[in-house]
């Protein structure tokens, strides 16, 4: 049984059962799911909030104790956040709105981009193809016109170099 649990982890984690994560069980007696340690897994159906709150968390651990700084400039406030002198987050925001641009980095890639206006965040691969859009809270959208996805695949190319030139990097 240990195998199968471990197949079906390896599957999932490797893009083969998109439809499913692993997850722990609530309020269950142990079974044949138990492992060593007592903890019980079970496979349950991904939503989109799970597949969401999975990207935030890999969001905040790329900028997990990360150094971060932060410039004023006329209307405008830059923060960038780096990790061995790397960029892994970076804004720029209009200090009295409030509106402007997040966008986190892995490996010089952008992962995703924070649109404060609203609240989306879209969400890119890494090799910067846009991936999805969260949008209200972490409704998600995964089809895009040529022309959305252009956009925001162009966003994440460019958007943050200005941020980039502020800090000198």
């Amino acid at each position: 049984m240990n195998s199968l649990r471990l197949l079906t982890f390896l599957m999932t984690l490797f893009g083969f059962l998109p439809n499913f994560v692993i997850a722990p069980k609530v309020n269950s007696s142990p079974d044949l799911n138990s492992t060593k340690s007592g903890a019980i897994l079970a496979v349950e159906p991904a939503t989109e909030e799970a597949f969401y709150n999975a990207k935030v968390r890999l969001l905040e651990q790329i900028t997990q104790g990360c150094q971060e700084t932060k410039k004023t400039q006329g209307n405008m406030t830059y923060q960038i956040c780096t990790i061995n002198g790397e960029p892994v987050q970076a804004s720029e925001v209009l200090t009295e709105f409030g509106d402007g641009l997040g966008f986190w980095f892995e490996n010089k890639q952008v992962r995703a981009i924070r649109f404060f206006h609203n609240g989306d965040l879209a969400i890119f691969d890494e090799n910067g193809r846009l991936e999805a859009r969260f949008y209200d809270g972490n409704k998600m959208e995964t089809n895009f016109t040529a022309v959305e996805r252009k956009e925001l695949e162009a966003t994440a190319k460019t958007g943050y170099r200005r941020i980039f030139e502020v800090f000198k990097i």
